[in-house]
């Protein structure tokens, strides 16, 4: 979070200049696309900061969304793409309710592991008694 904050006006530089329709600029040939994908990422990660510094990190990280939202109220980064506005709206929205949900976050929660019965055939045809699963 805290390289987030950091780089972000570099990000934002990167999306609003003339670059911003080159994949990689710069001399660290940054991609102005990361610009709304790291808003989003970061957000999920502020549920994992110590408990004294999330609720700074997560006001950080709300102005920075709301700041980079067009007055229409889209989000954009990458030009390059004809669905830009979309996926970068949709990572925004993400972001913010990443934010202000109490909902857990599933990437961050300990896996159930069920038993599944796969049977794969390899085959082009019809299954062969062979290929059927023995009972």
């Amino acid at each position: 979070m805290q390289y987030f904050i950091r780089f972000q006006p570099i990000l934002n530089k990167l999306r609003n200049g003339a670059q911003a329709a080159r994949t990689h600029t710069g001399q660290g040939r940054t991609a102005p696309y990361y610009f709304m994908f790291g808003h989003y990422w970061t957000a999920r990660c502020t549920r994992q900061a110590r408990r004294d510094m999330r609720t700074m990190y997560q006001a950080y990280i709300k102005v920075y969304i709301e700041n980079a939202r067009d007055p229409d109220g889209t989000f954009k980064d990458f030009t390059g793409t004809k669905a830009y506005r979309l996926y970068a709206t949709a990572l925004g929205v993400l972001a913010m309710h990443e934010l202000i949900t109490k909902e857990p976050d599933v990437a961050f929660a300990p896996l159930k592991a069920q038993k599944v019965d796969f049977v794969t055939t390899i085959s082009t045809g019809d299954a062969s008694p062979s290929d059927q699963p023995k009972k």
